[in-house]
C-alpha cells in the first residue's frame, strides 16, 4: 500500500501524515494529531507538513481539540 511505498522510499514522515489522516477520518484524531506532531519532530525544517492546513483529507484534524498545539509546532518551523 501507499504507507509502505513511502516507507520503502524514505519518506517516514510523509508516511505519518498519511497514517495521521487514515487515523482523524476513522474517529482517533487524538491518534492522528500524535502521528502529525511526530511527523514534524522526525523530519527536518523543511515543507514537510505545510499541508496540514489545507488538505481536504487533514479536515479532521483541523476541528480536533488539540489541533492548535499542531498548528503551532508547524507555524514555529516556518520561522
Amino acid at each position: 500500500g501507499a504507507c509502505e511505498t513511502l516507507a520503502a522510499s524514505g519518506k517516514h514522515a510523509e508516511r505519518l501524515l498519511v497514517l495521521a489522516a487514515a487515523h482523524a477520518w476513522a474517529g482517533r484524531a487524538d491518534e492522528g494529531l500524535t502521528l502529525a506532531a511526530q511527523a514534524l519532530d522526525t523530519s527536518w525544517p523543511d515543507t514537510t507538513g505545510w499541508s496540514l492546513p489545507a488538505e481536504p483529507m487533514f479536515a479532521p484534524l483541523r476541528t480536533a481539540a488539540g489541533y492548535g498545539r499542531l498548528a503551532a509546532q508547524l507555524a514555529s518551523r516556518a520561522s
